[in-house]
């Protein structure tokens, strides 16, 4: 599942590395899953729910998220599952980081690059290293 910066994200970069405003990194982004992904600018979007279904909370730290190497690809070093669920959630084509457990802002955004439908009683796990962070 790639993910991209949303354009809030963008913005709060920019406006530190050009006008030096302070910027606090996120402490724990909270995974959601979409049946329909979001746009950059975080519309558009229709985000799993009922039937057990929770964001999952994430440190955001070296342990969940280690360094890369210059031009090397920043991803996930543990799996991130979610469920099991309760009734069906439908089919999930996508993924997003939040700052918040519910409500919040959208910082990452990406499409799954296995669309998967979750039935009563299944579960989607993201394998360590499949959630891929880019920066374009």
């Amino acid at each position: 599942m790639p993910g991209s910066m949303t354009d809030f994200e963008e913005a709060k970069i920019s406006n530190m590395q050009f006008g030096g405003v302070a910027y606090t990194p996120v402490g724990t982004y909270y995974a959601a899953l979409f049946l329909t992904t979001p746009f950059d600018d975080g519309t558009g979007g229709v985000e799993v729910s009922g039937g057990g279904y929770a964001r999952v909370a994430i440190a955001n730290n070296l342990i969940n998220f280690p360094l890369i190497a210059p031009g090397g690809v920043k991803s996930n070093a543990l799996p991130i599952s979610f469920g099991p669920a309760s009734s069906n959630w439908g089919v999930v084509t996508g993924g997003g980081l939040y700052d918040a457990p519910t409500g919040g802002n959208l910082r990452w955004r990406g499409d799954a690059n296995d669309v998967r439908e979750v039935l009563s009683g299944g579960s989607l796990t993201i394998a360590a290293g499949a959630w891929i962070i880019t920066h374009n």
